[in-house]
């Protein structure tokens, strides 16, 4: 394994959450490479920035602690697209990054399966810092949004409604932020569709020979009940059709071509 004292990534995932974060992070496990690194704390650290309780500067001196107790070389946490203008200025010119972008439909499924299951869980526990933080994480994406939440209310139609135009909302500005605040040559965008394809040119970009055997296991899949990704999909037909939000996120995935 290579154990090498990485003082700053080589490679960092901008893309947002269920969109291959896992796979990536195992196909580069011997390249101190890590998923969801720091994650309580991390996401805690942001939104407090994001609120303005705590400075930029105090957000920087976070990072880079994280960064110091990870030593990754390829930092692929779901998170790190809000606060890609940070890192940016943070990391040097030889870190590069890269944003995965996956449909906004079945995005946003695949997201809700997620958000519903771990709302199954959580709703056993009496109370738990884990279900104050979730709660905190889900609302600071969209207002209201709880994973506890979703799990109880995944029959109310008004309250999914709401849900999916917010995360179409949310997939718009994230998708945008990353876009806008990376500088082109600096950034890999591609579909997801399009992974295996572009593995030679992320180990090339980490710094890791590109003509090295990468195997892309599917990770976290699906492990939503069938009756709960039912009731999401139909969820999602009916959305759609009076979602402006969905209209222009598709429009968004549509024309935003690849690059490398």
């Amino acid at each position: 394994m290579n154990s090498y004292f990485q003082t700053f990534p080589r490679l960092v995932n901008l893309s947002l959450p269920k969109c291959a974060s896992t796979s990536i992070a195992k196909a580069f496990c011997c390249w101190n490479s890590v998923h969801e690194g720091i994650h309580m704390q991390s996401v805690n650290h942001i939104i407090d920035f994001y609120e303005s309780k705590i400075s930029a500067n105090t957000l920087r001196g976070f990072l880079l602690r994280r960064q110091l107790i990870l030593r990754t070389r390829i930092d692929s946490s779901t998170f790190l697209h809000l606060v890609s203008e940070q890192l940016a200025d943070l990391w040097p010119s030889q870190t590069s990054f890269f944003q995965i972008l996956r449909d906004p439909y079945s995005w946003t499924i695949s997201y809700l399966g997620m958000l519903y299951e771990f709302g199954s869980v959580l709703s056993t526990r009496k109370s738990s810092e884990l279900s104050l933080w979730s709660s905190r994480y889900g609302q600071f994406q969209v207002p209201e949004m709880d994973p506890q939440r979703i799990y109880k209310q995944i029959d109310d139609e008004k309250y999914m409604t709401y849900i999916i135009d917010g995360l179409s909302t949310y997939w718009i500005e994230s998708t945008m932020h990353v876009q806008n605040t990376i500088k082109t040559g600096r950034i890999t965008v591609f579909r997801l569709s399009e992974i295996d394809t572009y593995l030679p040119h992320l180990a090339l970009l980490a710094g890791i020979p590109s003509d090295i055997s990468l195997k892309l296991s599917v990770e976290n899949a699906s492990q939503t009940r069938t009756a709960a990704l039912d009731q999401i999909s139909s969820h999602m037909s009916r959305s759609i059709e009076a979602s402006k939000m969905f209209d222009r996120a598709f429009s968004l995935f549509e024309k935003t071509k690849s690059t490398d």
